[in-house]
């Protein structure tokens, strides 16, 4: 069956001065762009239904936030909020745009702009006239890009590059490329003080530099919760380039008969799993005491300036965290929402979560590993959700991260089985 696109992009507010976010050690602002920061809008229809697919480079945005541009445009384009859903590639090169605490201060100034550029690109898209196309799905492994940061591993990793291209019906060109690869971007590190879209910005060029530079593209990381980049430059773009080419060059090249995946069916569906997942909470009075002691001693013995001024971080978690249990406030649960669009039998799943790499390959052998591309941070970015068989070793993403994250504890280590229970629903 034949499908009809249209795709919009703009270029996400810069302001310098603005601190960007994703590492605790920047203590200076944005001084200047690299590459833009960009949102691109995918617009799916079948004659009967609409899927928008946002994709925004930003380290992650708000429930909150995604559900209040969902419920605008919904309503101005008379569409359901199931149908739009706005992910984020993560990289850590982009503007503060979800609290962290010790990672760089919210704009205001920002997030409004940001929210009328998002809310525009969507209803320009729209506006656009429709090409109709047919899709098909390609995989090709890749090595040598990624390792697992938790068990440093290069085998305990998603090698899969997944590549989604729809090509015009009328004429066979490639129209638009979704390429599917999990690895936090992360190339460039605390000392990058430039706007970038990290190594997924080398991705699109390579792809239209294969492709034509008019050839529409959209990266969406899959789940890279425990899965860094092999290289980093501490000062540049040079491992930057080299990662995105090796991915991009992957991905173009994986577009060949040999590589792809029979895709079969026909329409859209849209599923939406509201799941409480429990948190398990650090707010008890003998843990806040003791980490209190924690950061005074860690203030006390740091061996840089910069780890001195990052440390005192810690006790605003400490505050908040204190008084939301004596009022009451705190939370018991993260209440988020995991969907999944079919595409006749192609599914994509979105999870609002910095996802363990296992966790994705589980959905994809539950769902058919050749027809399942999963996302993360889609409609949210609640934190880390680890693995069961790494959560205890995942000693900063069960056990720190949840902190800058401003929870009172991490994700329940049975949070997969809660997304596998919800998807078996609809098989």
């Amino acid at each position: 069956m034949s499908y009809f696109i249209k795709f919009n992009e703009k270029e996400l507010p810069v302001i310098l001065g603005v601190p960007l976010t994703g590492f605790g050690l920047r203590f200076q602002t944005s001084q200047g762009v690299h590459d833009n920061p960009m949102v691109k809008c995918l617009i799916i229809n079948d004659s009967e239904k609409n899927v928008v697919l946002v994709h925004c480079d930003l380290l992650g945005y708000t429930s909150e936030r995604c559900a209040k541009i969902r419920s605008n445009v919904a309503e101005k384009l008379d569409i359901s909020n199931d149908e739009i859903i706005i992910t984020c590639t993560h990289t850590h090169s982009g503007p503060a745009s979800i609290k962290l605490i010790g990672c760089g201060n919210e704009s205001d100034e920002w997030h409004t702009a940001a929210e009328k550029v998002i809310t525009d690109c969507i209803l320009e898209a729209y506006a656009k006239e429709a090409k109709e196309v047919s899709p098909k799905l390609y995989k090709k492994e890749i090595h040598g890009v990624s390792y697992n940061r938790v068990v440093n591993s290069k085998d305990m990793i998603d090698k899969d590059i997944l590549t989604l291209v729809f090509s015009n019906t009328d004429d066979g060109k490639v129209n638009t490329v979704l390429t599917n690869f999990s690895c936090h971007p992360v190339t460039t590190r605390e000392e990058n003080y430039l706007y970038s879209r990290d190594y997924p910005f080398y991705v699109e060029r390579t792809i239209k530099e294969s492709f034509g530079e008019d050839v529409n593209f959209i990266f969406a990381n899959g789940c890279c919760g425990d899965t860094n980049p092999v290289e980093g430059d501490m000062s540049g773009f040079a491992a930057t380039e080299r990662t995105g080419r090796a991915i991009g060059t992957a991905s173009a090249g994986s577009v060949c008969e040999e590589c792809e995946l029979p895709l079969s069916g026909d329409g859209l569906k849209v599923y939406s799993y509201d799941i409480d997942f429990p948190i398990e909470r650090k707010d008890d009075e003998e843990f806040l005491t003791q980490f209190t002691e924690v950061t005074h001693t860690l203030i006390k013995n740091a061996k840089t300036p910069e780890l001195r001024d990052f440390y005192p971080s810690f006790f605003e978690w400490i505050n908040i965290t204190r008084e939301r249990r004596e009022n009451g406030t705190a939370e018991e649960f993260y209440k988020a929402t995991v969907r999944r669009v079919c595409i006749g039998d192609l599914n994509l799943v979105f999870i609002p979560f910095e996802t363990f790499h296992a966790i994705g390959k589980s959905i994809k052998a539950l769902l058919g590993e050749d027809k399942t591309i999963v996302i993360e941070l889609g409609g949210g970015n609640f934190g880390y959700m680890p693995s069961e068989a790494l959560y205890d070793r995942a000693s900063y993403e069960r056990g720190q991260a949840f902190m800058g994250y401003d929870h009172p504890g991490p994700i329940t280590r049975k949070a997969e089985h809660m997304i596998y229970d919800a998807l078996k629903r609809d098989m």
